[in-house]
């Protein structure tokens, strides 16, 4: 019976907890020998077939690169969200230009910001597991998947930038 690939979950006490299962039965050379292999070593070995994964994933997806370069003005995805609607179903990605107002945009970046220097201040420190604060992301020098509490500031941008959305997601 082929046993089921590594469990990787992610705990966020503010949000939720994700917990996906790799679909791929594992092959003995995936399993873990049992000669002293540490939790460890088999937790870096199912984030190693992760990034595997999503690199081949990355490799196969097409690329577009006039797709996302001209955005739409919220004003008009609000009036008409067919042409944005279509978009997103034709390329994947659909930028709508001034989605949020400047000032509430540049209060989140603060945030944000702010945010990400004290999670890495804390991880550094030892106060906190990667874990906690940032999701899984490949090339960690440049990136961060991370982890926002639903702050007031958060909920109001997200609700302020998904209003021209909208219509744009229940159509596509």
């Amino acid at each position: 019976m082929p046993q089921a690939g590594p469990t990787c979950c992610s705990y966020h006490p503010r949000l939720r907890i994700t917990c996906t299962r790799t679909s791929r039965p594992a092959t003995s050379s995936s399993l873990p020998r049992r000669t002293g292999t540490t939790q460890a070593a088999f937790e870096a070995q199912a984030v190693q077939e992760v990034a595997r994964n999503e690199g081949d994933l990355m490799d196969a997806a097409p690329l577009d690169e006039q797709a996302s370069s001209t955005g739409l003005p919220a004003a008009a995805v609000r009036a008409n969200v067919a042409e944005a609607a279509g978009i997103l179903c034709a390329d994947g990605v659909v930028r709508v230009d001034g989605a949020m107002a400047a000032p509430s945009a540049h209060a989140l970046l603060q945030f944000v910001n702010a945010n990400l220097e004290d999670s890495l201040s804390l991880v550094r420190d030892g106060k906190k597991f990667e874990s906690q604060l940032f999701g899984s992301v490949l090339s960690r020098a440049n990136r961060f998947d991370l982890l926002l509490p639903c702050a007031p500031l958060v909920k109001a941008a997200l609700a302020e930038a998904l209003t021209p959305l909208a219509g744009v997601i229940s159509s596509a």
